[in-house]
């Protein structure tokens, strides 16, 4: 029987949502878990229920291509829970099995976010749901601002984080999505916060194709460069380069690049030359940072799994100083940098900030590593004029901002497009060959 037990503060739901089939020996109990019975995903069948009788939905959470999430109130026992709704028609039965599994059997760790033991068939929603305890302050995602968090929060993230996937990494599963997104808050000084959502969740040495929707800059080189459908085995390791990538996020406040490929992406160029020591100026994205930080950094995102470290790497330096002295807070010269010109500013990857207002419109800018805005920052480098006397035109520097964000190339590209090719046959260049050795 899978019945609600623990969705409210102090009380439960006495509610019988049972799926028939499941004896009580049978049933999950998170307290006593044993290696066999954490990977023997169960598959009881799940009874038909009506969403909106058993529940008073308030308002959704969330919505992606897979799923929603939907903050309801139970009305047997005025409980309140969140709801995640999984898509019958674009999720398999099993895999919904696997992803209630895991969340359950792993949600006696204190970092890892508590699964109740209800889980049914909304066939009017034609939806699997699940259900899972409320985190008051949403994903981490939602905190960080242009500029990062402080770094005493950083390190409490990176410890508990670092904790729950050691705790999955122990029990022989590999998370596969850590983001920033899959990071709930329950303070606001992130002394809790809590990891969830195991839908891409495999246990060690399966394999298995690139997680569906995933974060593209935290995915690892063995996983970015995975062609279509392609199975590449479960490790660990693809877990720690996603958590170094998620506190970068929280330290600077935007992502160091949009995904790891050394010829197509400028921002993780320049790091494989500075980890590569083919130059010695760090990347844009890490100036900040300590010598301390830079090495953890470089452990943690090593190309090569065999080579990264633990999770528990973390763990190392919590009590080294990550910022440089004097660049505590946002800098002009960092990539989170946002300039106001009378609108408020977005939050990290495009998207408004909490309790900063809408999204602006040209007349806010946002600078970016490695394109300058014409005329609107005075850290951003001047860009060329076509004559000693011309002065760069604002509005057309706001407008390349917009069409860039979307993807879209034009004619006053043309000179960061120039700076990039450049860049990039630079970085091709081969060291000159020494024969010395076959002499």
């Amino acid at each position: 029987m899978l019945a609600m037990r623990g969705a409210g503060s102090g009380s439960g739901c006495s509610s019988a949502i049972a799926c028939p089939g499941t004896s009580p020996s049978a049933s999950l109990s998170p307290g006593h878990d044993s290696a066999g019975a954490l990977h023997r995903v169960l598959q009881p069948s799940l009874p038909d229920l009506d969403l909106h009788e058993e529940y008073d939905v308030l308002r959704s959470l969330g919505e992606g291509c897979f799923a929603r999430v939907l903050l309801a109130q139970h009305r047997a026992t005025d409980s309140t829970v969140v709801l995640k709704a999984v898509h019958c028609e674009l999720t398999p039965l099993k895999d919904f099995y696997r992803e209630f599994h895991y969340a359950y059997r792993l949600s006696p760790h204190p970092n890892i976010l508590k699964a109740y033991s209800v889980a049914f068939r909304a066939p009017q929603e034609q939806c699997l749901v699940f259900a899972t305890e409320v985190a008051p302050l949403g994903d981490l995602m939602g905190l960080v601002r242009p500029g990062g968090l402080p770094e005493s929060h950083v390190k409490r993230i990176g410890q508990q984080v670092a904790s729950a996937l050691h705790f999955m990494h122990t029990s022989g599963l590999v998370h596969r999505d850590v983001k920033p997104e899959n990071i709930l808050v329950w303070s606001s000084d992130c002394s809790l916060v809590k990891l969830c959502d195991f839908g891409c969740t495999r246990v060690i040495g399966e394999l298995a194709t690139r997680p569906r929707g995933a974060w593209s800059t935290g995915l690892p080189p063995e996983l970015s460069d995975a062609v279509r459908n392609e199975r590449v085995a479960s490790k660990p390791a693809a877990d720690c380069w996603a958590l170094a990538v998620s506190l970068i996020v929280c330290l600077t406040g935007s992502p160091p690049w949009r995904a790891p490929a050394a010829i197509a992406d400028p921002g993780y160029r320049a790091f494989r030359r500075w980890q590569k020591r083919r130059t010695a100026q760090v990347p844009h994205a890490f100036k900040r940072f300590t010598p301390r930080l830079l090495r953890m950094l470089k452990r943690m995102l090593e190309p090569q799994p065999e080579k990264r470290p633990a999770v528990t790497e973390v763990n190392k330096y919590l009590k080294d100083c990550w910022f440089l002295e004097g660049s505590k807070g946002p800098s002009p010269s960092s990539s989170a940098h946002a300039i106001f010109a009378g609108t408020p500013s977005t939050g990290p990857f495009g998207r408004a900030a909490p309790g900063l207002g809408p999204a602006p419109g040209l007349g806010a800018v946002a600078c970016l590593p490695g394109l300058g805005v014409l005329g609107a920052c005075p850290q951003c480098p001047p860009a060329p004029t076509s004559g000693p006397g011309d002065r760069p035109d604002p509005a057309k520097g706001r407008l390349r901002h917009i069409l860039s964000s979307y993807g879209l190339e034009t004619t006053v590209d043309q000179g960061t497009a120039t700076r990039r090719i450049w860049d990039w046959v630079q970085s091709c260049e081969l060291p000159p060959h020494d024969n010395s050795d076959g002499i």
